[in-house]
């Protein structure tokens, strides 16, 4: 291989020390040897990595400094050539800094079966999250087996067909003793396609049209006056059905979560007792949830409703606190408390707390509402709400007075 240059780009041949024309380059010059007895390693990954990018040293401590900040709303934004090696800086940095920190705990959503829109988030130690996780599978294959086979056993038959025969037994009862009354007056109690109905009757037989016609006018108006009486009751017995009725269904409600309770208790007692040291679960063992009310949406027009507002617990709660109907409470966390009355709500899923949203200052006895007990936290983008997780305690504040 040899250097040439062509006519007119400079002085003329042999003139220039630096080129001279078909002058071949020596091999040494193409090759050089580097001799590994010389190097101070025997593999490559024994090397360090040189930190950082090499002439990037104000990028490098731009993003330094970036991870040390602590509040939100901050980013970063790398900007250079393909392959300069952003990503790999920004990700040896980050891990760098994680190294330095406390290990972050484990976050596990799970449903949550008063607002499903809203799941709950739990926070566990680093590494109980992946346990927890499987626990939960564990969990749900056993209940597809155990539920359907606690409501095909014989005792829940039983007890079904108790309430269906009270309920049946009820209504026979007072339609009976109406009937009875009604015949004692000279009134037949009819059941018919288009429903009940009543018609004066004589000697155990019911009066046609007819023969009711052709009765002396003193007599009819006597048989219509008992009619229209027995009428009155009808209708005052068959306002009483919807309430047999919801009772009945709420029998049934009560059955059926009570036999779920007996075939899955001892399942989900032992899932609780591998969390039961978690301080979370300890010391606010209650779940808060503040929905909208029948009344308001939001604390729009809230000044217009001044009655005390209760926080609401299931039963087997209240129970378990020693606490009953109209008791006044303190509802309380790491964040504040709130001072109201009690609410007994069988509704309520056990484990949960209560305590509507949009309430005024005067709707508690503490002056205080349930953003006193949750996190102020707000969102990354935005720096809006933000649905967060709130855990309490409801413990007795002395007498109640609502």
């Amino acid at each position: 291989m040899a250097q040439q240059r062509r006519t007119g780009d400079g002085p003329p041949p042999g003139e220039d020390p630096t080129f001279d024309l078909a002058v071949p380059l020596p091999a040494d010059l193409l090759y050089r040897r580097c001799d590994p007895d010389h190097l101070p390693f025997d593999l490559c990954t024994e090397l360090v990595d040189a930190p950082g990018l090499i002439g990037q040293e104000r990028a490098t401590e731009a993003v330094r400094f970036a991870v040390r900040m602590r509040r939100k709303g901050y980013n970063i934004y790398a900007l250079g050539d393909r392959g300069a090696g952003r990503q790999q800086l920004i990700e040896d940095l980050l891990r760098h800094q994680a190294e330095t920190e406390p290990i972050p705990p484990d976050w596990c959503y799970v449903n949550n079966f008063v607002d499903p829109q809203q799941p709950r988030c739990l926070s566990l130690p680093a590494g109980r999250g992946a346990a927890f996780d499987a626990a939960m599978k564990r969990l749900v294959e056993e209940l597809r087996a155990t539920l359907p086979a606690a409501f095909e056993r014989d005792d829940y038959r039983a007890r079904q067909q108790v309430i269906e025969q009270q309920f049946k037994e009820r209504s026979e009862q007072a339609f009976g003793a109406l009937q009875q009354h009604a015949e004692g007056r000279g009134i037949a109690l009819l059941r018919t396609p288009m429903g009940l109905a009543l018609a004066p009757k004589r000697d155990g037989r019911v009066v046609s049209p007819e023969d009711f016609e052709a009765l002396p006018a003193d007599q009819r108006e006597r048989t219509q006056r008992e009619i229209e009486g027995i009428q009155g009751e009808l209708e005052a017995m068959m306002r009483q059905v919807p309430l047999w009725e919801r009772e009945h269904r709420g029998a049934l409600r009560a059955l059926n979560r009570d036999t779920a309770a007996f075939a899955i208790g001892h399942l989900l007692e032992e899932l609780r007792n591998g969390y039961r040291e978690l301080p979370a679960s300890a010391a606010f063992p209650l779940a808060l949830i503040s929905p909208a009310t029948s009344r308001t949406i939001s604390s729009t027009l809230g000044e217009l409703h001044r009655k005390l507002v209760p926080v609401e617990l299931h039963p087997e709660d209240a129970a378990r606190r020693g606490l009953g109907e109209g008791d006044a409470v303190r509802v309380w966390n790491d964040r504040g408390e709130v001072r109201t009355a009690l609410r007994l709500n069988v509704d309520l899923i056990p484990g949960v707390a209560l305590l509507p949203k949009g309430l005024w200052s005067h709707n508690t006895r503490s002056g205080t509402t349930a953003n006193a007990l949750v996190p102020d936290s707000l969102t990354d983008l935005g720096a809006g709400a933000c649905f967060n997780d709130a855990r309490v305690e409801v413990e007795r504040d002395g007498p109640a007075d609502a």
